[in-house]
């Protein structure tokens, strides 16, 4: 097995791999340019938060109600993994659920956002998000003070969000892969 990339996914695989077959971890190889984090996980990476409701709409439309549901849910289980993966590896991630913001950089954004936050508290006792109700639009004013950018032109608050220290996660991930055989190179 060659898996491309040592970053939050590349790490993830290797990870599942190694647990779920080990006697595949020996064969397994872990390919990455830069190292381990050094692409756009360890660049961009250390949001943890579900895709925004923006989508929501949009996946209901191309995939249907059930889906787009779906898809939520696996949202909300991968932020669940990694929270339990680094509470019980005592990994020093700085992960903190203290909200999300999805900046909204024109009046199209606007319009398009506020009509998907709709669609959002339109579903939310079904899309398994607990902070569905409390998910909230900010004006253009709120925006530029919460976000200190006067190039926004509104923002979508999710408390369910947060961030992490992606590159602990992957370094991690990849120890104990690395220990049952894995090879990262």
């Amino acid at each position: 097995t060659v898996i491309i990339g040592a970053g939050m996914t590349g790490a993830s695989v290797a990870r599942h791999v190694a647990q779920l077959e080990p006697e595949r971890a020996a064969r397994t190889l872990v390919l990455d340019a830069r190292g381990a984090a050094g692409g756009a996980t360890g660049r961009n990476g250390g949001m943890c938060a579900p895709m925004d409701c923006y989508d929501f709409g949009s996946d209901i439309e191309r995939h249907g109600l059930e889906e787009a549901l779906a898809e939520r849910a696996m949202q909300f289980e991968t932020m669940d993994f990694q929270r339990r993966f680094i509470e019980a590896h005592g990994v020093e991630a700085d992960l903190r659920f203290d909200g999300y913001m999805v900046a909204w950089l024109s009046s199209g954004d606007v319009e398009s956002g506020e009509r998907a936050h709709e669609t959002c508290i339109e579903h939310q006792d079904q899309c398994g998000d607990p902070y569905c109700g409390l998910n909230r639009a900010l004006s253009r004013p709120e925006a530029i003070e919460r976000m200190q950018s006067p190039d926004v032109e509104g923002a979508l608050f999710q408390p369910a969000g947060g961030g992490l220290w992606a590159a602990r996660v992957v370094f991690a991930l990849l120890e104990e892969a690395i220990g049952v055989g894995v090879t990262l190179r």
